[in-house]
């Protein structure tokens, strides 16, 4: 009996470290289990933490984009602006350009013109006459007034009580 309970004490501890054993290894693999999980469910979040990190820096792009599009497009038209100013101002300086060279030209005809005496005394009398015909009424001067004495003036003006004012000869 002592060998019955010694070899049932034998099985019993074969049996408990077999079922040890057994547990053992479904705890070590339920362990790997668990780690693999752990490792997929991490894998899998740090999947969705790429995903909206790629999506946030997209969003960023496209915003940085958008306002350069539009800082650019400020500018052309800003410049566009400038250049049509630009070429508005030349066109009125090549204007005016022309009118100094007609006045140079004009003024070199007059030169021309006032070179001679004679020419010089006539555009002298037709100046006086027009100052005079704006300033003065018709019947207030005269011009190429003659004295008795014969005398010839390019002007007289009547001032009244018979004075006069000549100019000219």
């Amino acid at each position: 009996m002592e060998i019955i309970i010694i070899i049932l004490l034998i099985v019993i501890t074969i049996g408990l470290g077999a079922t040890l054993f057994v547990l053992q290894s479904k705890i070590s693999e339920l362990k790997n289990q668990s780690s693999v999980e752990l490792i997929k469910t991490d894998v899998v979040e740090l999947g969705r933490t790429i995903a909206k990190l790629n999506e946030s820096v997209s969003d960023k792009l496209e915003r940085s984009n958008a306002q350069f599009q539009t800082s650019v497009q400020k500018q052309l038209s800003e410049s566009a602006k400038l250049v049509a100013d630009v070429t508005q101002r030349l066109a009125k300086l090549d204007e005016t350009n022309k009118r100094v060279v007609d006045v140079a030209t004009d003024l070199k005809t007059l030169q021309n013109v006032l070179q001679n005496p004679k020419q010089r005394g006539v555009f002298g009398e037709f100046y006086l006459e027009s100052v005079l015909d704006n300033v003065l009424p018709a019947k207030q001067y005269q011009m190429q007034y003659r004295f008795k004495d014969g005398e010839i003036v390019d002007a007289v003006i009547f001032l009244g009580k018979g004075q006069i004012i000549a100019g000219g000869q």
